[in-house]
């Protein structure tokens, strides 16, 4: 589709559906031709008809799942990836989809659980390991997140993406080397990227190589000669090679651009002080808003502009701030022990320049000032050490540059251990011999790497050595239902029948293998013998409530989670999927219930039934109770997404001052939820904030999908402000792509009339009473402004 017009395909699939209404193809072709080129609410529309039409295809149903992510509709979209999970436990896309929305929704637990089914069904979905990076990234789990990321890698070795984003994440934990290493790799992927760029340059000039840096540099500034970033490093590197002019005129370039720029001001007063223009270095980072990392390197910056000014009183205040927060650092002990010489109190500068050389042996100038006082106390034996011990120290840092770049730093990287692994584990069979368990061992841990073939042949070489072991025939089946042999895994499953007829585990492998293999007939055969041995057995219940979800037997699936409930009433899965089937029968009260239920035996911990109960109560505009939900949710986990939602449903409950704090907030955890910004831009321009209004939408202007709304949003809020001309213009913009819409019409009239432009108001009127239903508001304004105007 991608090489064809695609409005020629809209037109050839609209004849189709002209002359057969009920071709799914038809309608499956021209929603997607509606999302490529944007038009969303029609996409929609076509989707659901295909739908309808065929309930059963799983790929447009989860284009329509994906659908309800874009609009802003995740309880629906759940919806429909948990219906098709349950129908369809074999299909990854809706696993991954479901992962995806969970993660979006910050349920980082359920999200890694989702993804780790993902990874059993597919263990070369790269997508899902890169998902579980950044939910463990998020939550701190720094050995899982880079053994994510390196499998990502594994499957897709050249995807920038995920070099660049494991460059940064290893740059966030102090892995300067190896981040610099993996950026240069995504680099060799994909040369233009700019943030890739930016890390580059950035690790390489802080690694000293600053050749590489400026080349970086340069690159970068080809592509975005305006980047503020790449413009502060350019400016850092020249400060550090000493051309302070040239910094200087660069920094100064970087506030014309952004004004407000936090990101140089540090530099720029580290260049104020290497100038010895102290007064201006503390000009500068009195703009500078404090917090974060950088608080005690700008406090530093100051103590040495204060130093420089003789105000020694602040000076030392900061720095006994500084001790009473327990920063130990050399920095701060060596500004102490000068301000200790400035005050002539050459013993307490001694002990805090030793105290600063304790802290880093390396750094030569606390020994420096060790030496000197020591010298100028007449202490000759105790100067004589410091000198030679300063001289050896000179002579030392010279080399610390050529240290080896492959030198260890104590992070595991995954691709080593995964090498080192197997070589420990052929290294223990040569000398305990080819035992069961150190074959198994050995299996397991190829399987935990993601080499599934190399763990299937080594518990192969197991089945061969130790015939007829359960476990171990039970890990090759699975192997070989996720390598998708699934002929050969009912082959081995024949076998272990025939061994262990009254095994459970087999039954349910067996199970697994004939869903796999798009068998729910035989499946279910299987586990009704399995429920004849074990008529009570969890697993199996369970099973066979999934199968008959799946064979879309709904009076099964309502006769075997009422068989479930009746035997123990608190059975959550159960609950939840009476809840499921009367969503999908629209009894909306009974599936209240069920998940009112959930929340009563989880306390109203449970966030899945949580949302569920938020969507029907906004479905049926209860919008109090909707808002007392996403309230509990709220205490659970504090997600942007919770936040928008929340700031809706208070705009319908007409509670502005609660819609914009909640509106702000989700912006605030994350900028780019459109809707939000889009619902929080109306109520400003209803409480007349016009600036904000307009400052909130600018964002949106260059998206398609919102430039409707965001344009007329511009165009309201100038109009307000009597810029009629500015107006106008958004106006005009507006109306090329919907040149059918008479509010617009209305509005371009109301401007015109203002700028007494009369002729062009009169057509603009006349227009709306064309386009605007005769027994509308709309059409009685245009016919009163008619009346009103001058001929």
């Amino acid at each position: 589709m991608a090489n064809l017009d695609l409005s020629s395909v809209i037109e050839a699939n609209l004849r189709a559906v002209q002359l057969n209404p009920d071709d799914f193809f038809a309608h499956f072709n021209l929603a997607r031709a509606y999302e490529c080129k944007g038009r969303m609410e029609e996409a929609l529309i076509a989707y659901q008809k295909a739908v309808t039409i065929n309930p059963k295809d799983p790929f447009v149903r989860q284009a329509l799942a994906e659908l309800f992510v874009r609009f802003g509709q995740p309880q629906q979209a759940k919806l429909v990836f948990q219906r098709l999970i349950a129908e369809r436990p074999d299909f990854v896309p809706a696993h991954i989809g479901l992962a995806r929305l969970l993660v979006l929704e910050g349920q980082k637990e359920e999200s890694i659980v989702r993804l780790k089914r993902s990874l059993n069904l597919d263990p070369d979905l790269d997508e899902a390991y890169y998902l579980l990076f950044c939910v463990y990234k998020e939550i701190g789990f720094v050995k899982e997140a880079i053994n994510s990321i390196q499998q990502a890698i594994r499957i897709r070795p050249r995807y920038y993406l995920y070099l660049r984003d494991k460059a940064a994440f290893l740059n966030q934990i102090g892995e300067k080397k190896n981040a610099l290493y993996e950026i240069r790799r995504a680099l060799a992927s994909y040369p233009q990227d700019r943030f890739s760029l930016e890390l580059a340059a950035e690790l390489a000039h802080e690694s000293g190589d600053y050749v590489s840096a400026e080349r970086y540099l340069n690159l970068l500034m080809d592509i975005e000669p305006y980047s503020v970033k790449g413009l502060s490093l350019k400016g850092q590197w020249l400060v550090n090679q000493g051309k302070l002019e040239q910094a200087e005129a660069v920094f100064r370039q970087v506030f014309k651009i952004r004004p407000d720029c936090q990101d140089v001001l540090p530099d720029l007063a580290r260049l104020h002080v290497m100038k010895t223009q102290y007064s201006s270095a503390l000009s500068v980072l009195s703009r500078f808003k404090m917090g974060g990392t950088e608080k005690t390197e700008i406090l530093l910056l100051k103590v040495e502009a204060l130093i420089g000014v003789k105000n020694f009183l602040e000076a030392g205040n900061i720095l006994k701030e500084l001790l009473e927060q327990r920063v130990y650092q050399e920095d701060v002990f060596y500004w102490l022990g000068e301000l200790g010489i400035y005050r002539h109190q050459a013993q307490e500068a001694l002990s805090y320049f030793r105290l600063g050389w304790e802290l880093e042996p390396k750094k030569a100038r606390c020994l420096r000032r060790i030496a000197e006082i020591e010298d100028s106390l007449g202490h000759v034996e105790e100067a004589r050490q410091a000198f030679e011990l300063l001289a050896e120290l000179e002579k030392n840092t010279i080399y610390e540059d050529k240290e080896d770049e492959t030198k260890d730093t104590g992070l595991i990287i995954p691709q080593e251990s995964e090498e080192q692994g197997a070589k420990d584990w052929e290294k223990k069979l040569a000398v305990e011999g080819e035992q069961l368990e150190n074959l198994v061992g050995f299996g397991d841990f190829l399987y935990s790497c993601g080499n599934l073939e190399k763990a299937l042949k080594r518990w192969e070489m197991a089945n061969a050595l130790y015939p007829g072991t359960l476990p171990l025939l039970l890990r090759i089946v699975e192997a070989l239902r996720v390598q998708g042999n699934l002929v050969e895994a009912l082959n081995y499953l024949q076998k272990m029948r025939d061994e262990w007829p009254e095994s459970d585990q087999v039954f349910l492998a067996e199970v697994s293998v004939l869903l796999e293999h798009g068998k729910p007939d035989q499946a279910l055969s299987v586990l009704r013998q399995m429920r004849t041995l074990f008529p009570d057995h969890p697993e199996a219940e369970v099973l066979e409530l999934r199968l008959a979800r799946l064979m879309d037997e709904t009076i099964k699936m309502k006769k075997l989670s009422d068989e479930i409930l009746l035997k123990n009433p608190s059975h959550l899965l159960a609950l939840k999927v009476r809840g499921w089937l009367c969503i999908r029968s629209e009894d909306y009260v009974t599936a209240r219930s069920c998940f009112e239920q959930v929340l009563k035996i989880t306390e109203n911990s449970d966030v899945e039934s949580l949302h569920q109960m938020a969507g029907l109560e906004e479905n049926s505009k209860n919008f109090a109770r909707a808002s007392a939900c996403y309230e509990a949710i709220l205490q659970l986990e504090e997600t942007a997404w919770v936040h928008a939602r929340l700031g809706m449903v208070h705009a319908q409950l007409l509670n502005p001052m609660m819609a914009i704090h909640h509106l702000q907030k989700s912006l605030q955890m994350d900028p780019d939820l459109e809707e939000a910004r889009l619902k929080l831009a109306n109520i400003f321009v209803e409480q007349e904030e016009f600036q904000k209004a307009m400052l909130l939408v600018d964002p949106l202007l260059s998206q398609e999908r919102f430039l409707g709304e965001a344009a007329m949003i511009m165009a309201v809020s100038l109009a307000k402000l009597n810029q009629h001309h500015k107006a106008l213009q958004w106006l005009d913009l507006i109306r090329k792509h919907q040149p059918l819409e008479p509010m617009n019409w209305y509005l371009m009239a109301q401007s015109l009339e203002s700028l007494q432009e009369w002729a062009r108001a009169h057509k603009a009127y006349r227009k709306v009473m064309e386009l605007a239903p005769e027994d509308s508001r709309l059409y009685e304004f245009a016919q009163e402004s008619l009346v009103r105007l001058p001929a």
